[in-house]
């Protein structure tokens, strides 16, 4: 009898041991997912780090500050001076989510929570290697600053040129 009582917690024991291995695979598995998508992904820039630019910087001053180089970059000629357009991606909010993994021979299981960044292209633009202007590509249109207006359609244009460069070389169409 005592053999039986034996042979039933060795069985627990190991359901509950495999139960462990299951979950150590799963959680594995996770990072590993984590891993490669950050790893594709670009370094996403935070509207904190942008307190510390200023007019005038130049582009090795801001990418120091940013903590990253940016995504692209593309040049336009206006007026007889050539501007310099740095592209990075600006995190704009974060998609979170939960999933729930049963747990093995009856044991219990476990929720996992995970957060993902998401955010849209952002453009520094420099003038003679100092920086004049940073925004949203849509806030272009609607700058208060002149020498901006002046040149925002050639901005729109050379960013429109890019962003189709990108998607031929991904092989979107």
């Amino acid at each position: 009898m005592f053999f039986s009582y034996q042979k039933h917690a060795y069985g627990i024991l190991i359901s509950i041991i495999e139960g462990s291995k299951m979950k150590i695979l799963k959680v594995a598995i996770v990072l590993l997912i984590v891993i490669t998508m950050c790893s594709c992904a670009s370094v996403l820039i935070t509207m904190n780090q942008l307190d510390s630019i200023q007019k005038g910087m130049s582009p090795e001053e801001v990418n120091i500050l940013l903590l990253t180089n940016p995504d692209g970059t593309y040049s336009l000629m206006s007026n007889d001076i050539e501007y310099f357009v740095e592209i990075y991606t600006m995190q704009t909010g974060v998609s979170t989510g939960s999933s729930y993994s049963p747990g093995f021979n009856g044991a219990p299981g476990a929720f996992t929570t995970y957060s993902i960044p998401y955010g849209e292209d952002y453009l520094l633009i420099y003038a003679e290697e100092k920086l004049i202007y940073w925004g949203f590509i849509q806030e272009i249109n609607k700058a208060e600053d002149t020498e901006i207006m002046t040149i925002a359609d050639d901005i729109n244009i050379g960013y429109t040129t890019y962003i189709e460069n990108i998607k031929m070389r991904n092989n979107y169409e």
